[in-house]
């Protein structure tokens, strides 16, 4: 008899066209979807300056992505009507399994959004039995996350392929949809509000979303979800209801039997939808307002026609097919034109190369922005088998010594002439005071000599693409060089002093270390200090401390991912003291204690403060 062990969350991303000797598509990647997530809070996005480029460094992660503004046009109100561009460097396999998405090839349109991920299948649904394409009127946060895969719940639980809401701002990042308790006042009009973020954005319900699908099964099960509407602090509202499938990615995993001639018996593959609600209207308390208008199915990815406002702005968009697939190719806004070209070589990808200005100038682009990475690492290395061999490996240090050749890079050409080459690579990073809590995976890989391997339930670390260093060169510029490196302190308990630290040596010399908080559900993702040394000698230290006592951290709202990645985005965090030495003397600024412990109102905001300085 063969007995079948399930592979339970150690998912394999790849593209279902490889197929091994026993008829199985081979699974070439290990992805582990659980925490794909973990570095998306908008405050832990921070880029470093003189991203002329367009450029964005994470100085946590070392992530790298771009975000820039073709056009902008100036109104009467301050709703901005514009269009942007995104792009992160991310494996082709890990997030871009479907390279025909987007109607900008590797580039993303930046629009508002709340985006999720879920079984293609079965569309956008909570676990609630009675209610189930109710997504937003969620009646108990236990129904937030969708069921088990409807292809196989043991083999597919939800929290292995599924990528919980987040509304998306352009320019701002993204946030976290956590379900409302009460804990936090919400505005007295409106409503109910069923979900708030960790920004104060409050979330209530749209009864049906504008495409609805009258044709295939699965245009119909997308059009079933309910629509958003967001109110932000300063008053705006977005209406979230108009469904599109940015990406689908095919997962495949198997069950291993212990027959000794085939012990690979069975495999099953899962197709995840990546989706998004898009804003179809903007309103400010005034009542100006900018409409987004759309013409693509529930099932296809965003095709945006026209963006106009109540004052008279309007931006048109025009597609065409390219090479079989229908691409941005211009972009107009009162009389003037933007124009897209794509890649004519024979790459999987037909990457954005080069977008034209109405003044006949060019921004050009070039180099791999989807690379394809070998990930292998020892899988017994931050396993519960041998927990502590990552905190041994040290990553490559490029600000004492030149980045070696491997690696990929990507290059952006401004229509002065200025070269910007960006240089990345993969570099371990991960946190302490992780609990270990193990479970048999059932993975055994083809020629592995590892069976039934322990996994971590609660992730501690991984492999990252980082940016290693950049260069600017040009005519009449001195070459400009920026380099890199990141280092994570990473362990279970009891080991709960781990740090994150990343270095920058700019091009004049000066070093500036970000050391950043890496402890589970404590002080994981905040900034700690930023020192910055020249010729060995540091000339200006900053260092901050937040609120951990009393009701701090405070929690905000009920996610199912707070106790595994999200701990973050669901807690109040407040910086309550700040120290910048330099120059021989210090100055401080803090929170009073004068109001018989912190002086922060119900939303952590300080109602009094202090400052002083001194040699």
């Amino acid at each position: 008899m063969n007995v079948q062990k399930p592979i339970y969350l150690f998912i394999a991303a790849i593209c279902l066209a490889g197929v091994s000797h026993d008829g199985f598509a081979q699974a070439t990647q290990g992805v582990d979807l659980r925490y794909a997530t973990l570095l998306k809070d908008p405050e832990r996005l921070a880029a470093t300056p003189g991203n002329t480029f367009g450029d964005q460094h994470n100085t946590e992660s070392g992530s790298l992505s771009f975000n820039v503004v073709d056009v902008s046009i100036p109104g009467n109100s301050d709703l901005p009507v514009e269009f942007r561009r995104s792009m992160k460097i991310e494996d082709i396999l890990l997030d871009y399994a479907n390279p025909a998405s987007s109607r900008l090839s590797d580039w993303d349109f930046d629009l508002p959004r709340i985006q999720a991920a879920y079984e293609y299948k079965t569309g956008w649904v909570t676990s609630d039995p009675a209610r189930q394409r109710k997504n937003c009127s969620v009646t108990n946060p236990a129904y937030i996350a969708p069921p088990g895969s409807g292809t196989n719940p043991d083999l597919f639980p939800a929290e292995a392929y599924w990528s919980a809401p987040s509304v998306h701002f352009p320019g701002q990042g993204s946030s976290l949809l956590l379900y409302n308790q009460g804990r936090i006042t919400a505005p007295a009009d409106g409503g109910p509000y069923y979900w708030l973020t960790s920004n104060f954005d409050y979330v209530s319900c749209l009864a049906s979303i504008q495409n609805v699908g009258k044709g295939t099964p699965e245009e119909v099960a997308f059009s079933s979800a309910e629509g958003y509407m967001v109110r932000r602090p300063d008053g705006t509202r977005y209406w979230f209801d108009w469904m599109a499938v940015d990406k689908t990615t095919n997962f495949i995993t198997a069950s291993r039997g212990t027959s000794v001639v085939n012990p690979w018996l069975k495999s099953e593959a899962l197709r995840q939808a990546t989706t998004a609600l898009y804003a179809t209207r903007v309103e400010d308390r005034f009542g100006n307002w900018v409409n987004y208008h759309y013409s693509n199915a529930n099932t296809q990815p965003v095709r945006i026609d026209r963006i106009e406002s109540s004052d008279g702005r309007v931006i048109t968009f025009s597609y065409s097919e390219v090479q079989g697939v229908e691409r941005l190719t211009s972009v107009a806004a009162h009389g003037r034109t933007w124009l897209y070209d794509y890649s004519q070589e024979n790459l999987r990808v037909k990457p954005l190369v080069a977008v034209g200005n109405p003044d006949g100038s060019a921004w050009n682009y070039s180099g791999l922005s989807k690379p394809s990475f070998d990930w292998s690492l020892d899988q017994q290395y931050g396993s519960c088998a041998r927990p502590d061999t990552w905190r041994s490996i040290v990553n490559f240090d490029a600000t004492v010594a030149e980045p070696p050749g491997d690696g990929y890079r990507y290059w952006v050409v401004s229509p002065s002439g200025a070269r910007a080459e960006f240089h990345y690579g993969l570099v371990l990073l991960g946190r302490s005071g992780v609990p270990k809590q193990c479970r048999v995976s059932g993975t055994t890989l083809p020629g592995s000599s590892y069976q039934d391997m322990l996994e971590q339930a609660i992730r501690m670390g991984g492999k990252q693409i980082a940016l290693l260093s950049k260069t600017i060169t040009g005519p009449g510029i001195e070459p400009l060089r920026w380099r890199y490196n990141y280092q994570s302190d990473m362990g279970h308990l009891p080991f709960t002093n781990g740090t994150s630290r990343t270095k920058i040596l700019d091009p004049k010399g000066l070093l500036t270390t970000y050391v950043y908080g890496n402890v589970y559900k404590g002080n994981e993702g905040l900034l700690l200090s930023v020192t910055e040394t020249l010729a060995g000698t540091a000339i200006r230290t900053v260092t901050n401390q937040y609120a951990a006592e009393g009701d701090y951290p405070k929690q905000l709202g009920r996610h199912p991912n707070i106790d595994s990645s999200d701990f973050g985005s669901a807690y109040l965090r407040p910086k309550i003291f700040t120290r910048t030495a330099q120059d021989g003397s210090y100055f401080d600024w803090s929170v009073s204690r004068a109001c018989g412990s912190l002086c922060l109102d119900g939303l952590g905001r300080p109602t009094t403060y202090v400052e002083a300085s001194g040699p």
